[in-house]
């Protein structure tokens, strides 16, 4: 409500005062217009969290992180998953050869991957609902995920009572996590740097130092981790390695097998 007090509501409703205080608000999952959440048939990854029976079939719109990860967790419960990502490539972020590694995998699991298919929009049926493909096609499944990524959340009387500096969206904010009002901060995936939970850990850090009398600054997202929670896991750190080819950066490339780690084979 002001740059030091805070409303709660709730069964006990209260004000609190503070002399710093840090936003981290997140973000909530971009809607299709053409095929609106209702919560119950097409559904955000927040109700694929929560849903209280295994579905018989899903159909997930985008293979990027989110929806990979939240694909395989079902595939791995029985559930007859299809992902439709509209680019050449699911995991579209990462290097080609890990999109089609997890293809790969993926299709072991008996999941079906559909890339470069661009949907127009969805229609309901008598057990869920049929969704519409540019080509012309149709499929159909009792639950559709879609996970076409997300978009920073600050609700509209917050910024406006604060007089924040937006951008669209997201919240301003320079190299010390502040934003233009003195002592608020804001971090996290309301900022839109890395849409990442290391990334607002590394923020969240920097934006905590100097609410308590430090001086941090963020230095480098380049080396933020990116974990993919799928089956087999996927990470990196740095630039990729088509990132490296357009900066025309010099790079060597090397493999081990999996199998040769007996470790990791154990916790396989």
């Amino acid at each position: 409500t002001a740059p030091n007090k805070i409303e709660v509501q709730g069964n006990t409703p209260a004000e609190i005062e503070a002399g710093k205080i840090i936003i981290s608000t997140g973000s909530v999952s971009t809607e299709l217009p053409f095929i609106p959440f209702d919560g119950k048939t097409i559904i955000s990854s927040t109700e694929a969290l929560t849903l209280t029976e295994i579905p018989k079939s899903m159909i997930v719109i985008g293979g990027g992180f989110i929806g990979c990860e939240l694909g395989t967790v079902y595939a791995s419960v029985g559930t007859k998953v299809t992902i439709i990502e509209a680019l050449e490539n699911i995991l579209p972020l990462e290097d080609d050869w890990i999109g089609k590694l997890l293809t790969r995998e993926l299709k072991k699991m008996g999941m079906e991957i559909l890339t470069g298919k661009k949907v127009t929009g969805s229609e309901k049926t008598d057990t869920g609902a049929k969704i519409l493909l540019e080509d012309g096609s149709a499929i159909e499944a009792e639950k559709v995920l879609v996970s076409v990524g997300r978009r920073a959340y600050c609700d509209q009387q917050t910024v406006d009572n604060l007089s924040l500096e937006m951008n669209k969206r997201l919240i301003k904010v320079n190299a010390k996590m502040e934003t233009n009002v003195p002592g608020v901060y804001a971090i996290g995936d309301v900022v839109g740097t890395t849409y990442l939970a290391h990334g607002a850990y590394y923020e969240g850090q920097v934006a905590a130092i100097n609410a308590t009398g430090g001086n941090a600054e963020v230095k480098d997202y380049h080396l933020v981790p990116r974990a993919i929670y799928t089956f087999p896991e996927i990470a990196g750190a740095g630039l990729t390695e088509s990132k490296c080819k357009q900066q025309g950066i010099e790079y060597t490339v090397n493999k081990s097998f999996f199998r040769a780690n007996g470790r990791s084979l154990s916790h396989q």
